[in-house]
């Protein structure tokens, strides 16, 4: 597999990536808010200087569907909130609808510890060959027994698919064992500098090539 990771990403670095390049996967971890008022959700960038930018259902629709992208996951509170009058204005089903085969993002506020077992047992099932279903599950039951205290958290993420069979990586136990080395330890130093840097910077994406024959 290989990834990319675009810290502090703006909006139009994304934009430029996903339009030059072919990806399976993006994975964005930052804030993310529904406002209810306006019975919408957004994702937070940061701007060309410095600030916030908001994307909303349309402009996510714009850079992330159409393409090769066969999953995205968004690591963000609401995210995966749908809206009153119209479900798709809320961003993971705003992305389905567009077209991208797969979003998996979080219902409500998480905790950044659940979500990073959650997103290490998720990856790491997805590359011994389990469908996307399957890993969505194992990475569930992850999440009840890993975090104390925190019964619900298990709940909080939300799996969108058009196929639940869908099998990202092809390449089987030869690529399970390496490919637990790397997401644990990817995602446990990300979700250290997630707590550090969250504050400080509102949307980082890692984007991937998902192709599992060779060990990583």
């Amino acid at each position: 597999a290989e990834v990319e990771i675009l810290a502090s990403a703006t909006a139009g670095l994304l934009h430029t990536r996903v339009s030059t390049g072919e990806y399976d996967v993006v994975h964005f971890i930052g804030h993310g808010e529904y406002d209810d008022d306006a019975d919408k959700g957004y994702l937070l960038f940061e701007d060309a200087h410095g600030g916030t930018q908001r994307l909303g259902d349309r402009e996510l629709r714009e850079i992330l569907c159409r393409r090769s992208i066969r999953l995205v996951f968004l690591n963000a509170c609401e995210s995966g909130k749908g809206g009153r009058s119209d479900f798709n204005r809320g961003v993971a089903p705003a992305l389905v609808a567009g077209g991208v085969p797969t979003v998996i993002a979080n219902q409500y506020s998480v905790l950044d510890v659940s979500a990073t077992v959650f997103a290490q047992s998720l990856y790491w099932s997805l590359a011994r060959g389990e469908s996307i279903g399957s890993a969505a599950k194992e990475a569930r039951v992850c999440v009840n027994y890993s975090i104390s205290g925190e019964s619900i958290d298990w709940a909080v993420p939300v799996v969108y698919t058009r196929n639940p069979q869908e099998v990202l990586c092809t390449g089987g136990p030869a690529v399970s064992s390496g490919m637990q080395h790397f997401s644990a330890n990817r995602i446990q130093r990300r979700g250290k500098r997630e707590r550090e840097q969250q504050d400080e910077e509102e949307g980082q994406v890692e984007i991937g090539r998902a192709s599992c024959r060779e060990r990583v």
